[in-house]
């Protein structure tokens, strides 16, 4: 026989159970996800109505000892929690983001970093030891960004300064974070007018 010619070829037939079986395997990675999501909606659904899962729910007094003392508890409603406390401290924190963005200090503070990492790049890639007195001043400033963040008014100075603004009491425990904010950015916008 040559390379040129062709043996015959039999035809396989592939029998019906592992046809079946193909498609199940098939199948699987798309049936193993919907059962995932089910799971999880089911979770969800369960679990969901005992957590805070809106700013425009979470009374403002949780929100302020949740950042204050790192505490996740403030989450639930019922200061008990559970797996599903960082999916709900994510979805509060992505709302409020969304809704009023970052504080400017956050953001000078966050332009800092990049810069003490560029400058702490630049010194690993060029071994240029010059470049520790910048990091040094950098990471100064970066401290004193932070300290100026924690040391600014408090919350009941703030809370105190809105009533005033305001003309009406705020309880605290029943005031929404998004209700909050909103006073305070439409007293930010009258400020500027008043004082001009």
């Amino acid at each position: 026989m040559t390379g040129s010619e062709s043996q015959p070829t039999q035809s396989k037939k592939i029998p019906t159970w592992r046809k079946f079986t193909l498609k199940l395997l098939d199948l699987l990675p798309r049936v193993s996800k919907w059962l995932v999501n089910l799971s999880h909606r089911i979770l969800l659904k369960a679990y969901g109505k005992k957590y805070w899962g809106s700013i425009e729910d979470m009374p403002i007094y949780n929100w302020f000892k949740w950042h204050e003392e790192k505490d996740n508890t403030y989450l639930s409603k019922s200061r008990k929690i559970g797996s599903l406390v960082n999916y709900f401290g994510d979805k509060i924190m992505t709302q409020f983001i969304e809704r009023f963005g970052f504080s400017e200090s956050f953001i000078k503070t966050l332009e800092k970093e990049k810069e003490l990492v560029l400058l702490q790049a630049r010194r690993a890639l060029t071994d240029d030891r010059s470049l520790n007195a910048f990091i040094k001043i950098c990471e100064i400033e970066i401290e004193a960004l932070k300290k100026e963040t924690t040391e600014r008014a408090d919350f009941y100075e703030i809370k105190g300064m809105l009533e005033h603004e305001m003309g009406f009491q705020i309880n605290i425990k029943k005031i929404s974070v998004a209700e909050y904010y909103t006073y305070f950015k439409a007293i930010k916008k009258i400020r500027p007018t008043q004082n001009g």
